[in-house]
């Protein structure tokens, strides 16, 4: 089924205790379709969500970008982003990875993906293409995390992105 839907995950990477399987962990997801809680991984939560997406490019390949997202849960609290960039040429890669999260810790999705991601930022590559990059986050879960005090490693936009989904049977 072909479905759009808005919002955010916040993931991190880690290392399944039994297995030593290196993958991600959907920790929180916030959503602003009601298709899309409690989630897969039965950790998402209701929000609102506005985003904008704005890009133009010239016959040279040279572009403008800029992406707005304004994303808050039921009590007010959320997440704010402004990010106004030069665009270039998305470079297309295909990943498969696996995801676990929620209360299960055997519970896992593969994600079989093919996307194209324009580097607008990155210091370990020394690419620096963003004008302006504004950030914040009220979200009382991750205080401690998103304290005023992150250090930006890198932006990616990703202007097309499709996966396949698969949800191996249970493994006894």
């Amino acid at each position: 089924m072909d479905r759009e839907d808005r919002g955010i995950v916040v993931l991190v990477q880690g290392r399944h205790a039994d297995g030593g399987e290196v993958g991600l962990w959907v920790v929180r997801s916030l959503a602003a379709s009601a298709r899309s809680i409690q989630g897969p991984y039965r950790n998402s939560k209701p929000a609102t969500v506005h985003m904008e997406q704005w890009i133009a490019s010239g016959e040279a390949g040279d572009g403008l970008g800029i992406e707005s997202w304004r994303i808050h849960d039921e009590a007010g609290h959320g997440l704010t982003m402004y990010l106004h960039y030069r665009a270039g040429m998305p470079v297309q890669s295909t990943s498969h990875m696996t995801m676990r999260g929620g209360p299960d810790p055997a519970f896992r999705r593969i994600y079989h993906t093919d996307k194209g991601a324009d580097v607008v930022r990155s210091l370990p590559m020394a690419v620096n293409s963003v004008q302006e990059f504004r950030f914040r986050s009220t979200l009382e879960e991750f205080a401690e995390v998103f304290d005023g005090n992150e250090n930006l490693v890198s932006i990616a936009v990703e202007p097309w992105y499709m996966r396949r989904v698969l949800v191996p049977a249970s493994e006894e």
